[in-house]
């Protein structure tokens, strides 16, 4: 983005994506389906098409892009560029080279063609290649090149591809310099000098009794006859992969033991920085080699997926973890069981993230089969258990039990009884926000980073617990965790999560207390706190502090763009689960309450759904496809629903789920559809007999101010039409709620109060006083851009009018305006209902 924002447009060239792995491909999805980035980019891609069939990496990343490519607004065009045929080859000879016979120079391409199968590269190293061997002259007195056409190809008869090429070129020179170039075959596409000087030294001269050539010679032949190229300072690499491949299999078959030779020559004679450098070929030149199987090499296969892990390079991690564990395989766990263990998890961590969750639950459970572990010792293990369930499985009340468990054997108790967990976690926030205004203002700037293991360990399961009670419905056990987090923060140190959990005790503030100043305190703090971790756990943070927090004191329209740096950040540093909550906030659920133009957020959703389907966050693609599907209901003209939820996005037959977010979605848009469709009588039933389940399965969420102001004005509407008490006294409860909100300065009621106070003026047969408040409450929806309400209250407006006949043209008018509201808003369902005089209006 920063890039972009300089240079615009830009224009990034990746070559050989044959060989990208699964990390390199995602990076480049990302680039390309980066809907924050508003300059225009290009990327364009190159790679063998002989070399990617149906089963490769890149094959099916194509697919994906293209698949998605409607979605996030992007193009994807191929160029198939074929290998040279004669008539380019001709022109590449009439280019470099003057002759007298153009019949001549046809022949000449044809048979280069089938001798290089029209790989530019090679096209030209077989032009030279005659020369070299005379089959090609110039001549001076003519100033012309001449050939023999039946002399050439009787002499590369035998060239059937373009490796026998470059091998007939390679057994031309003498027998030390293709000793030199096998050595240098081994030690992959790019080498030091300092690493080809030890092999050559250790094996090359010994291969090749005789040779009087220093080292430096060598170098510069192989380097003349463009084999290999300076790539740096004291660095090489080959001028194309197959030229390698040549060099690799010049002396005959591939000898695995002399590539362990060479392996283990640099294993144990490169110093650590050098060794380090070349890690992965070290490892892959012993693994190759390695057929004893000798378990001596396990430890350096875990080096290697270590720094694996650590460049993103998932496939090659789990593929070290993998030999390693295969050479310890013969031991049992009798030996090197710290080793093992190390192996094991990290083979489980790489293969989670690939997706493999079958390869990780098989080395967890090997492991935890086995006793003689403490439980710090298989935490990493327990941990990916823990992400699995959370995660892939959504088995949130077994992760809560598991958490606990953990947590008991670590010696670390959350509560002695889960059925006492409210009434903890109400007095542990009490308690702490006591603690926490006697302190400086400042002193989270004296906070350290938490250093010991076990506390570490800990509050990373605490974590996990937090997430997990929160959709496991348990939303106090979630709170008390996080007092938890807070109590051992002030204690040992910040970790991860910590920003996050003072964040949730200034929500709990709000909800317990309805403290707005301390809330906004505390929200201020919990960043503060995260700033010690830096970006590591932002994503989460962000969303607590803005959708539990500053939603409320600030206003939901102040939150979208932190959300939107949440997600970007969370992206970045892998932490998944959190950026996408952030991302389904901003995309889809604040927009609609914002009152954004719907055929705009059904964009959004798409692509949303698409990013969260990629990174495999099913909690957050089941509530998005709920928004998704309900925006559909009132834009879609094709739905075949308009008051239940379900249709093109979200089959409830498929998409199941008991978890919390899913469930509180569910409720509070079967609300929300039947209020824009006006079942008044149906909604005002549903209202009383739902309650408050939103705000109880999502306790402190900014989105249960506009379910409880839905929920009132449906009970208002069934209230006027019915006459039934129920309905009168459940809505004016709910407006002295939402007024009391207004009044401790929650900025989100402007247009909440005096709709209510409109429609308890209206039930109440204050007609004046309806009517004003009505034009004050459509006023500032339309002044703040909130579409969805401007064309809602001027529906109630007009239903009252309606039932006064000295109103009747007052009525019509508000009827037009209420669907031109509509039709900004982009509910083409809804207007075709107003429009058709259908519903119960």
């Amino acid at each position: 983005r920063v890039c972009c924002d300089h240079f615009a447009p830009m224009v990034v060239f990746l070559d050989d994506l044959q060989w990208a792995d699964i990390s390199s491909l995602q990076m480049i999805d990302y680039l390309i389906s980066d809907t924050e980035n508003e300059n225009p980019l290009m990327i364009i891609g190159s790679y063998r098409s002989d070399e990617v069939d149906e089963n490769s990496l890149l094959y099916n990343k194509i697919l994906a892009l293209k698949d998605k490519s409607s979605m996030y607004d992007f193009q994807v065009t191929e160029v198939d560029i074929p290998t040279f045929q004669s008539d380019d080859i001709l022109a590449i000879i009439k280019g470099i080279m003057p002759f007298s016979k153009d019949d001549d120079a046809k022949a000449l391409a044809e048979l280069c063609v089938k001798r290089t199968l029209g790989n530019p590269h090679f096209v030209l190293e077989f032009l030279k290649m005659l020369h070299h061997e005379g089959l090609m002259e110039y001549c001076d007195s003519t100033k012309m090149w001449a050939w023999d056409l039946a002399k050439i190809e009787d002499a590369t008869m035998s060239t059937a591809n373009v490796v026998v090429l470059l091998q007939d070129r390679m057994r031309r020179m003498t027998k030390q310099a293709q000793v030199f170039l096998r050595c240098a075959a081994h030690l992959g596409s790019t080498f030091s000098r300092t690493t080809l000087e030890l092999v050559w030294k250790t094996h090359g001269i010994i291969m090749s009794i005789g040779g009087k050539a220093k080292l430096p010679e060598l170098m510069e032949m192989v380097e003349k006859d463009n084999y290999i190229e300076v790539c740096g300072r004291n660095k090489f690499r080959w001028v194309h992969d197959k030229v390698q491949e040549a060099a690799f299999f010049l002396l005959g078959d591939v000898n695995v033991s002399f590539q362990f030779d060479i392996g283990t020559t640099l294993y144990y004679t490169l110093d650590p920085e050098q060794l380090e450098q070349d890690l992965f070929t070290v490892v892959d030149l012993i693994n190759n080699g390695n057929l004893k199987k000798r378990n001596e090499f396990a430890r350096v296969n875990l080096r290697a997926a270590e720094k694996a892990m650590g460049l993103s390079a998932f496939h090659s991690a789990c593929s070290y973890a993998a030999h390693g564990i295969g050479l310890l395989q013969d031991h049992g766990w009798s030996k090197d069981r710290q080793l093992k263990l190390q192996l094991y998890t990290k083979g489980a961590e790489a293969a989670l993230i690939l997706g493999n969750v079958e390869t990780a639950e098989r080395y967890i459970e090997e492991v935890l089969k086995h006793d003689g572990f403490t439980t710090m010792e298989t935490l990493p293990l327990k941990m990916v258990k823990l992400n699995i369930m959370c995660t892939i499985q959504l088995r949130y009340k077994d992760a809560v039990d598991y958490c606990l468990a953990v947590l008991k054997d670590l010696g670390f108790k959350v509560t002695a009884s889960r059925r006492f967990a409210p009434v903890q976690a109400i007095y542990a926030v009490s308690r702490i926000v006591k603690k926490l205004k006697k302190l400086p203002k400042d002193f989270q700037k004296d906070l350290g980073v938490v250093t010991d293991p076990k506390q570490k360990g800990i509050l990373a399961v605490i974590a996990k617990l937090n997430d997990a009670a929160y959709t496991a419905k348990e939303p106090m056990l979630s709170v008390l965790s996080d007092c938890k987090t807070v109590e051992l923060t002030l204690k040992y140190g910040v970790s991860q999560n910590a920003g996050a959990s003072f964040a949730t005790i200034g929500a709990a503030t709000m909800l317990f207390h309805q403290d707005y100043e301390s809330t906004q305190r505390f929200m201020e703090l919990a960043l503060a706190v995260q700033g010690t971790n830096g970006r590591i756990g932002k994503s989460k943070t962000t969303h607590v502090t803005n959708m539990y927090g500053f939603a409320w004191t600030n206003g939901i329209n102040e939150i979208v763009e932190s959300l939107a740096n949440g997600y970007s950040v969370g992206m970045q540093i892998g932490e998944t689960e959190h950026s996408m909550w952030d991302l389904l906030f901003h995309r889809a659920i604040i927009p609609f309450y914002l009152g954004r133009p719907l055929d705009q957020i059904l964009t959004d959703c798409s692509k949303a759904l698409a990013q969260i389907q990629e990174v495999a966050q099913q909690a957050q693609e089941l509530a998005l496809r709920c928004f998704y599907q309900t925006i559909l209901n009132l834009a879609d003209p094709s739905s075949s629903h308009t008051t239940k939820l379900e249709g093109k996005v979200l089959d409830r037959s498929i998409h199941k789920s008991d978890n919390a977010v899913y469930l509180a979605c569910i409720h509070l848009l079967e609300g929300d559809l039947l209020l824009f469709f006006s079942d008044s009588e149906a909604a005002g039933n549903r209202a009383i007999e739902k309650g408050d389940l939103f705000e109880k399965l999502m306790p402190g969420l900014c989105v249960t101010m506009c379910e409880t102001f839905h929920r009132a004005i449906t009970l208002y509407a069934a209230a006027r039409r019915t006459k039934q008490k129920k309905f009168k006294n459940g809505a004016n409860k709910l407006r002295k709620r939402i007024i009391g909100w207004e009044k401790r300065g929650n900025p989100n009621c402007m247009h909440f109060v005096p709709l209510l106070d409109a429609e308890f003026a209206a039930l109440n047969n204050k007609l004046d006083t309806a009517k004003a408040k009505y034009v004050e409450a459509i006023a500032i929806a339309k002044e703040h851009g909130f579409l969805q309400y401007e064309a809602l209250f001027n529906e109630r407006y007009a239903d009252f009018l309606s039932e006064h006949l000295s109103f009747a043209d007052e009525a019509e008018l508000r009827r037009k305006e209420t669907i031109r509201a509509y039709k900004e808003w982009g509910a083409h369902v809804k207007v075709a209902q107003l429009m058709g005089g259908s519903g119960d209006q």
